[in-house]
């Protein structure tokens, strides 16, 4: 029973990782890539530690996902960080170094404590150390750390805590100049579950990059790129995820078309390589644009068919279609971002205790921004989603049961955000 009240949560994970689902071309490194450069406190001549502190108060209408009669609260979120780079800010050294730490806290404003004993602690960090950035002949060694916790599908659960690490390298190749490039990248990664009920599906992986692109305009380059994963469940127990082996192999073009037109387009074969039960086969592809018509507006349009490893079932074959605008006005910046997911689970299991089907996902993000100093800004947004699907989870021993729960949910979240970053 409690074994089938954890796998109606997997659910979620798969939904809330929609919005980021397009598939990254190569290994990615530590969030110091979005360091700000214009602040930050020099504690040498080659060291300079940036520090950020956000604070949110806002209110979520649907605190555990539910169908019917959902669970709404206020909450308050605390996120301090910090970010340690040898990075200077014009130009670029033989050897860089950045280290990057956050937390992030939720405590839920009420006296329902079935709601409160929900409070989330989440933990992020990240380690990147560059090598010869001025030759034609560069690699970068990396950690990366993410601790996450959300509430559980059904009321009276445990928290969904997850670890998440990935360590790898990533090797740059520019011979002549740099019009022909090649990326050689190794990842291993864990995926661990805290809740002894979902360690079955507890990952270790392998991941495998190997990039070739030709520059033949000074912002425009066509590339070619293959990935391989070996997904590995090393405590299968009644669960019995299948292992697996992804391929895809992508071809593409990136880079400015106009001054103003960004474009990203790739087609390509992928296949899962399931040890056991269905596997995909099938063509993948996608196109991502950004438009920048004016100096204060940039609009942005994607769509990726692909397929993802999934903890609800083996996999979902995806379709996911996103469009974004950003515009300021006077010193504010406004961001609007509506995205459409079509996902059909693969694969699920009987001791689940739900079937295949498909998930209709649909995201509506708006938010404001207003900096009273370059350090300094405030922000109000509101997060809607809504997931309607034909997929439903029995709860009753054996799986059988008088009545089945449904994945259908809503959730609105309404925000006032104020960040500091130095």
């Amino acid at each position: 029973m409690r074994l089938r009240r954890y796998l109606v949560l997997l659910t979620c994970l798969a939904l809330l990782g929609v919005a980021t689902s397009a598939r990254a071309q190569s290994s990615s490194g530590p969030t110091a890539d979005v360091l700000p450069t214009s602040n930050g406190i020099k504690l040498g001549d080659a060291m300079l530690l940036h520090l950020g502190l956000g604070l949110e108060l806002g209110w979520d209408s649907n605190v555990f996902y539910e169908d019917v009669n959902p669970h709404n609260s206020f909450y308050l979120r605390l996120n301090p960080s910090f970010d340690l780079t040898t990075r200077p800010r014009e130009m670029r050294r033989t050897i860089e170094f950045d280290l990057h730490g956050g937390l992030g806290y939720v405590e839920y404003l009420t006296t329902d404590s079935s709601i409160s004993s929900h409070r989330q602690f989440n933990v992020d960090g990240g380690l990147q150390a560059a090598f010869f950035n001025n030759s034609p002949y560069s690699f970068i060694l990396f950690d990366n750390y993410v601790r996450s916790t959300m509430p559980p599908y059904v009321s009276g659960s445990p928290n969904l805590d997850r670890d998440q690490n990935e360590v790898g390298v990533r090797i740059n190749l520019s011979p002549g100049g740099g019009r022909l490039t090649f990326l050689v990248g190794y990842v291993f990664g864990i995926d661990y579950w805290e809740p002894l009920q979902l360690q079955d599906y507890n990952l270790q992986y392998h991941r495998f990059d190997l990039r070739a692109s030709w520059r033949f305009l000074p912002k425009t380059a066509v590339y070619i790129a293959a990935t391989e994963f070996i997904n590995q469940y090393p405590d299968p127990g009644a669960g019995m995820h299948p292992n697996s082996y992804p391929l895809h192999v992508d071809a593409g073009l990136q880079g400015l078309i106009t001054t103003k037109l960004t474009l990203n387009a790739w087609i390509g074969y992928g296949n899962g390589f399931y040890v056991s039960g269905p596997s995909p086969n099938t063509a993948v592809g996608g196109l991502a644009a950004s438009w920048k018509p004016t100096i204060l507006s940039t609009g942005a349009i994607g769509y990726q068919h692909d397929f993802q490893n999934s903890v609800l079932g083996s996999y979902y074959d995806e379709d996911t279609a996103y469009l974004s605008w950003t515009q300021l006005v006077w010193r504010f910046t406004g961001f609007l971002r509506f995205q459409y997911s079509n996902l059909r689970y693969n694969g699920v299991q009987m001791i689940q205790a739900t079937t295949d089907g498909t998930d209709n996902v649909i995201m509506l993000n708006v938010r404001v921004d207003y900096p009273f100093k370059d350090w300094l800004f405030v922000s109000a947004g509101y997060d809607l989603t809504l997931n309607r699907s034909n997929r439903t989870i029995a709860l009753g021993a054996g799986g059988v049961t008088p009545g089945l729960v449904p994945v259908d949910y809503t959730k609105h979240v309404v925000y006032l955000r104020l960040t500091a970053s130095y």
